[in-house]
């Protein structure tokens, strides 16, 4: 592990860089993730702070159930459908099995 030391503004940060195999989390339960938006000469202009709780995001990936497709549609990444879908966009595809599959696609 290499411990890196930032002062800014008189308060010291610490980053830690672990190896493969390290971990620096003892107590999940007292764990917060802090991000810092820096400028281009290094000042902190926005900052975060959030606890950490369990995970609750995607556990699994299914596999192709051989469901097909039974309708589309295009959004912008705002979140507006599109009638022609140029450019960068959304496409969630509904499926014959009741499920979604959500792609990013350029045009």
């Amino acid at each position: 592990m290499k411990r890196i030391h930032i002062d800014s503004s008189g308060s010291t940060v610490s980053a830690f860089i672990l190896t493969a195999g390290e971990s620096l989390i003892q107590d999940r339960t007292k764990l917060d993730a802090v991000v810092m938006l820096l400028d281009q000469e290094g000042r902190v202009v926005n900052a975060a702070k959030a606890h950490v709780e369990e995970p609750s995001g995607v556990s699994s990936v299914a596999v192709d159930s051989g469901a097909r497709v039974t309708g589309s549609e295009i959004y912008d990444f705002s979140g507006q459908r599109m009638s022609d879908g140029v450019g960068f966009c959304i496409r969630v595809d509904r499926l014959s099995d009741g499920t979604q599959r959500v792609e990013k696609v350029v045009r």
